[in-house]
């Protein structure tokens, strides 16, 4: 209830389009959201915050007030879709955003680009699990597969592979999201506003071309991305990705013989999968 008092509050209050927006971007950070939804409905746009990995609805404003911010979002941005906000004299917050459209009108979201604890330490994984860890990136191909994780967990925890091997090794990296949630040094970032198998594996392919060492992968999201990612493990690249899987396979080596994709291929590639039990990190080394 607070949070809807202090936006009805701010949305009133508000001189203009660029002060409405602060204030719902602050809002939502002092109430330690990883991101934000405005939503098109009827003759308004509802306001929803990511909190603890639910979605909230916090607040609503007037129709209006939801398409000029998303055309002010899109004067502010870069070619990644970032833009930086300043929150105070000291601080300030890189914010990834997508627009989306739907029948009611143009939907965006905005993550927040975190910078700071995202190393394999924040994990809280015991030293045979670090070790077992660091041994595996130490490959130049092959495939790192998370499954069973919530999203924000996924994405943490791509990330801290990520940041070891920038810390580690000097490789060309590459990362192909559906938001950008960390912002990684000299990586090459790219953020998808349609996240669809054919995006994936257009991406992929284009990536390729410019001798990639490293790639990051959201995730899977079907046949087609999933054979591009195979054949490019199997080949010359590191790859870390999340596939969705029933609990059966979660230490196991998965099938995706649904997808046309026989098993002797999947387990040529596969050297490692992470998965939750209860509360903590379990991994399996093939």
């Amino acid at each position: 209830m607070f949070i809807k008092q202090r936006l009805n509050k701010s949305i009133k209050k508000s001189k203009n389009i660029k002060e409405l927006l602060n204030n719902i971007i602050n809002i939502a950070l002092k109430n330690k959201a990883n991101n934000i939804h405005l939503e098109p409905h009827g003759y308004n746009y509802h306001i929803r915050y990511r909190i603890n990995d639910e979605l909230k609805k916090v607040g609503r404003m007037p129709f209006k007030f939801g398409e000029n911010i998303i055309t002010y979002l899109k004067k502010i941005k870069d070619k990644n879709n970032n833009f930086t906000l300043k929150i105070d004299k000291k601080k300030s917050i890189n914010i990834n955003f997508h627009i989306f459209p739907t029948i009611f009108g143009a939907k965006a979201t905005l993550h927040f680009i975190k910078k700071d604890g995202i190393g394999l330490t924040s994990l809280k994984l015991n030293p045979d699990q670090l070790n077992t860890i660091t041994n595996t990136l130490l490959n130049d191909k092959g495939l790192v597969l998370l499954t069973g994780f919530k999203p924000l967990k996924k994405n943490k925890i791509l990330y801290a592979l990520m940041h070891h091997l920038l810390e580690s090794r000097d490789l060309n990296m590459f990362t192909i999201e559906d938001y950008i949630d960390y912002s990684l040094p000299n990586v090459k970032q790219k953020a998808l506003e349609n996240f669809t198998d054919t995006s994936v594996f257009q991406n992929l392919k284009t990536i390729s071309k410019k001798n990639p060492q490293a790639i990051m992968l959201s995730h899977i999201s079907g046949p087609t991305s999933a054979r591009m990612v195979i054949n490019s493990a199997l080949l010359n690249n590191l790859i870390l990705t999340y596939l969705p899987l029933s609990e059966e396979y979660y230490n196991k080596i998965p099938s995706l013989k649904h997808w046309g994709i026989d098993d002797y291929l999947i387990k040529s590639v596969i050297k490692l999968i992470m998965y939750p039990n209860k509360n903590k990190i379990e991994i399996k080394e093939f």
